[in-house]
Order: C-alpha cells, then structure tokens, then sequence
C-alpha cells in the first residue's frame, strides 16, 4: 500500500515538474520547483529511497532561497557553492550505494541550471541531469520519477523550441 501512495505523491510531483518548463518566468518556475521537489521528497522517503529523499529537501530549500533573492537581485556565487557543498555532504551522509551518484551527480547539475537567470539555460541544463535522475528511478523503483524524467526531457525540450520560436517570430 505504501509503495502505491508513494507513486501518488510522485504523481503530483511530476505534474509540477512538467508544468516548470512551461513557465516563461523564472520566479514562476521557482514557485512550482517549491511544490515538486516536496512531493519527491515525500515519494523517496515513502520508497527508503534516502539519498533522493534528503537531496529534494535540500533542493526544497535551495528553491526558495533562490526564490527570494531574485526579489532582492543579488545572488552571490558563494551560496551556490554552500548550497551545492550541503547536498554533496547529505549525499555522503544518506550513501546507500551506487544509486547515490547518480542522485548526486543530477541533483548538482540541476542546481547550476536553477542558479541561472535565463529560463533557457536553466531549460538547457535541466537536459543534461535527465539521465542521472532516470537511472536513479529506475534503480530505486520509482515509476513517476522515471516518467517525470522522460517528460521533464520533453517539456524542457519543448520550452526551449517553443520560447526561441516566439522570439524569431517577434524579430
């Protein structure tokens, strides 16, 4: 029953997931990281999945911390490098085995791409951590956290061409 209610919650998580890619704002796209990253939190926790449980805690964290200084328009470099040290550290502490790299690896690229200011470097780079994240599902048995993969590459990619598109037409 557990293991259903945990496909649920990450059922929400890709939902908002998706819908990210789609906001043409940064700031919006913050406010649905906020949603998503605390449905995957409750998801990997559901399934003992530690390492993704604690790393989309911190992402949860890093997102609204992202969020509020963009109203403040500073984002000093040194808190990228705390916020992305914090998530090697809690990787090293919830390590279950080689799965955890994965999580890591695509938990850190993923930071550098929300770090950015324009929607489509962060689409950019969101492309890049799609594979760390996918095997990493797949590894731990987390069904929407696969097709949120597969559907953030999609989304991402979609953005990207949607975005670009609109702006060679304004010209």
């Amino acid at each position: 029953m557990l293991f259903w209610v945990a496909q649920i919650v990450g059922g929400v998580a890709l939902l908002f997931g998706v819908l990210t890619f789609q906001c043409k704002r940064r700031q919006t796209m913050l406010q649905f990281q906020v949603v998503e990253t605390g449905s995957w939190v409750v998801q990997y926790f559901l399934l003992g999945a530690l390492a993704g449980a604690a790393l989309n805690f911190i992402s949860l964290i890093r997102s609204v911390v992202f969020y509020y200084l963009d109203k403040k328009q500073k984002r000093p470099v040194w808190l990228l490098i705390v916020i992305m040290a914090l998530g090697a550290i809690v990787s090293i502490l919830t390590w279950q085995d080689w799965r955890s790299a994965f999580a890591l690896i695509g938990w850190l690229i993923f930071t550098l791409s929300l770090w950015q200011e324009n929607p489509q470097t962060i689409r950019k780079l969101t492309l890049l951590q799609v594979p760390f994240w996918l095997v990493y599902g797949i590894a731990v048995g987390a069904i929407p956290s696969v097709l949120n993969e597969i559907f953030i590459f999609t989304s991402a990619s979609f953005g990207l061409w949607r975005f670009r598109h609109k702006r060679k037409m304004l010209k």
